[in-house]
């Protein structure tokens, strides 16, 4: 079976709809919702952070398509993962992390986790 960075395709689709799902759930939540007006910036970190949920959809895209590159650097990879798990975690953890406790925090967390220990034990 082909494969990408040491990964194979099936995979890798699993890992990018994974992510991706979890993350539109939960943009669509702020995008969609009274949850976007309860988030507004009230304190001087406030705009900073509800600019970052805005646009964290389109930023773990990106973090997902370092996935797709052929012969990409595995430190690159791990720092992709981690970032775009950061900024899933954004999302929910601030708010109520016990209404989105499997797609913001256990999906991702478990999806970045094998791919993180995937690159560091077979490498890409």
């Amino acid at each position: 079976m082909k494969t990408i960075n040491g990964f194979n395709i099936l995979s890798l689709i699993v890992i990018s709809l994974g992510l991706l799902g979890s993350c539109l759930a939960l943009s669509a939540d702020i995008w969609f919702s009274n949850m976007g007006y309860y988030t507004g910036p009230d304190t001087w970190y406030g705009h900073p952070q509800w600019l970052l949920q805005n646009v964290t959809f389109f930023l773990v895209i990106v973090c997902v398509a370092t996935l797709w590159i052929k012969k990409s650097n595995a430190v690159i990879i791990i720092l992709a993962t981690i970032v775009a798990l950061l900024l899933i975690f954004n999302l929910t953890l601030p708010y109520d992390a016990t209404f989105n406790i499997w797609s913001g925090t256990i999906v991702p967390g478990s999806i970045g986790l094998y791919v993180i220990l995937h690159v560091l034990i077979k490498g890409v």
